[in-house]
């Protein structure tokens, strides 16, 4: 409609197409959508945990730890990273596997029989942790077998659905060993934790090897039940007094899949239990004696509590190349005593097809595996590269010593002062009682 057709208008006309025209711009019009509106935020249903049975089991799961702060989670102590057990406690939440007493919003499983077997620290992976907990089952009440057929929850899709890729459930056991009327404990139900520490050798570039049989020597002295308060931290806050553990095997082993030249090796160390830090202070008293700095008697020093009472200060071994490797079952009819370490717990496992069964987590595995191996690849291609263009390796700086700590770095030291000449830290007993003291607490009790 073009302006001259508004030239013939009266100025009453006029005045009335201007008042039709504002109307019909105040008026949504008929054709014109209505304005959208933010849907509802979805109120979750309450779930009624009464129609359902449970069941107590245990978990078997990995993870790769870098990423986390450790396994344990600790109420009102906020951590740069999250730590496993918080993943974990969302993802139980999420599918509603577990009924928490009071707010499932903060990690608190009490009511949920949860115990674990291996409390690992920040950077530390496992690929054998196990959890006993009580979880949602679709087993009827008076149903008494295993709980393995096809009207079970089929407990590691659920949560390997919801879980990141980095952690995954591995098995699952239905009737965990008890102890006599006692349910099953995760922590004390273990007869035997198993560690793996990996390393190179040479351990960084234009170094000396590792003197491997030295370090098998004085991994052999460490196999035994011994005093081990110089080979782990003290936290006072936990009052401990005992620090005799027992040590099944500590060996050197070679690992096969070295690129190049280059080694790989680890360290496996079986035991009944380990005290705060304990397998990285063994690894870096071996790197010691690996590299020369040490004898392979520093170990009998060590253990020699009269001679040393209190830790020489020294850096215990990188956290990234620890695993804890596999955790081992007594059955309810092995005594405490009894010297075999047969896994007592029979494991299920998810088969089929499905992408969170363990043939999924294969798949993934196997795809995680061949783009770090690419990029390992890469990686020595360029270094072998840049090697081929030096002439000779730059000489070290006189006064400056480099020791290995299992990292991808050595660490510069200054002139190097033997282990059982340093600084010692205070014996156990009496940071303890310094503690207890302060803490206003009976020591000893």
């Amino acid at each position: 409609m073009g302006v001259s057709k508004y030239t013939d208008y009266s100025r009453e006309s006029l005045i009335q197409r201007i008042n039709e025209l504002e109307s019909q711009v105040q008026s949504p019009s008929k054709s014109q959508p209505p304005r959208s509106v933010s849907p509802k935020q979805k109120i979750r249903k309450p779930f009624n945990r009464a129609k359902y049975n449970t069941r107590h089991i245990a978990l078997k799961f990995a993870y790769l730890g870098q990423n986390y702060c450790g396994l344990e989670h600790h109420a009102n102590n906020p951590t740069p990273l999250p730590t496993i057990e918080e993943v974990l406690w969302k993802a139980l939440i999420k599918t509603r596997l577990i009924f928490p007493e009071g707010d499932d919003s903060k990690v608190n499983w009490e009511g949920t029989e949860y115990t674990k077997c291996g409390r690992t620290d920040r950077g530390v992976s496992a690929f054998g942790q196990v959890i006993g907990l009580r979880v949602r089952s679709n087993r009827p009440k008076d149903h008494t077998d295993s709980g393995t057929d096809w009207r079970e929850i089929d407990y590691i899709h659920t949560i390997n659905r919801v879980l990141p890729s980095d952690i995954r459930a591995l098995a699952w056991c239905p009737n965990p060993p008890t102890n006599g009327d006692e349910p099953f404990s995760a922590r004390f139900a273990c007869r035997e934790r198993q560690y793996r520490y990996f390393f190179t050798n040479p351990p960084y570039a234009g170094s000396e090897p590792l003197d491997i049989e030295a370090m098998r020597l004085a991994a052999e002295k460490l196999v035994g039940e011994h005093d081990f308060r110089n080979f782990c931290k003290v936290d006072p806050s936990k009052q401990i007094t005992n620090f005799r553990r027992n040590i099944f095997c500590a060996e050197i082993h070679t690992l096969h899949s070295a690129v190049g030249g280059e080694q790989i090796f680890y360290f496996k160390v079986h035991g009944s239990a380990f005290l705060w830090h304990q397998v990285r202070h063994l690894v870096a008293i071996l790197f010691l004696v690996g590299q020369g700095r040490e004898s392979p008697d520093v170990v009998d020093s060590l253990l020699d509590t009269e001679r040393c009472p209190g830790k020489p200060i020294y850096e215990m071994a990188d956290d990234m190349p620890l695993v804890l490797w596999d955790c081992v079952f007594r059955t309810g009819s092995q005594p405490n005593g009894d010297t075999t370490h047969a896994d007592g717990i029979e494991w299920v496992t998810q088969t089929g097809a499905e992408p969170y069964s363990t043939h999924g987590v294969l798949t993934e595995l196997w795809a995680l595996w061949q783009r770090r191996k690419i990029d390992e690849l890469l990686a020595h291609s360029l270094m072998r590269l840049v090697e081929g263009e030096l002439v000779a390796s730059p000489a070290n700086d006189e006064g400056s010593d480099r020791v290995f700590d299992g990292s991808e770095r050595p660490q510069t030291v200054g002139k190097y002062v033997p282990i059982m000449q340093r600084a010692r830290t205070e014996a156990p007993e009496t940071v303890n009682a310094r503690y207890a003291q302060r803490k206003g607490l009976h020591h000893g009790s």
